[in-house]
């Protein structure tokens, strides 16, 4: 079946193209009117379609963090013995309290304290560039890190934890 348009006498195959035609092909256009009067300001309220922070704002609150956790990072070696005893609270006083580790190599980076056992038996292991691997076995998890000397100054790494 074929449909033609009354006004210009085009052929069209279904009756949705006419209609279509005649809307777009043969409607009068009115001019809007421009209003004089000037709209008014609004506020524009900006939604985060997300629950992450910005871009720029993470990274200003973890330089932050990052300079509170340098502060009180230790500077010399940390005094752990082969074969000793180490207790939770020897631990927070070497690691400030702003370190934030990876659980088991799993991200999110969760605090180092809450995360600590009473009491670990140190393992510590001298390395051949002068640098020393300690280890510390609790019951349920093991907390490993490396100190050593660095171009003019000793640094220790941030200690990870893994469940046994």
């Amino acid at each position: 079946m074929v449909f033609t348009c009354k006004i210009c006498d085009k052929a069209f195959t279904t009756e949705g193209g006419l209609l279509l035609h005649g809307k777009v092909a043969h409607t009068e256009q009115a001019p809007k009117k421009v209003s004089e009067k000037p709209m008014k300001e609004s506020k524009k309220v900006v939604k985060s379609s997300s629950t992450l922070t910005d871009t720029a704002e993470y990274l200003k609150e973890k330089a932050v963090k990052y300079t509170a956790m340098s502060k009180g990072w230790p500077k010399k070696a940390t005094g752990v013995i082969d074969s000793e005893k180490v207790s939770k609270k020897k631990l927070t006083s070497l690691f400030p309290k702003e370190t934030d580790i990876f659980f088991d190599g799993k991200l999110p980076a969760v605090p180092l304290h809450p995360k600590l056992e009473s009491s670990y038996t140190a393992t510590v292991k001298q390395m051949k560039n002068d640098w020393v691997a300690v280890t510390l076995m609790g019951k349920k998890t093991k907390v490993t890190w490396k100190e050593g000397p660095f171009p003019k100054k000793y640094r220790v790494t941030i200690p990870s934890i893994n469940t046994k």
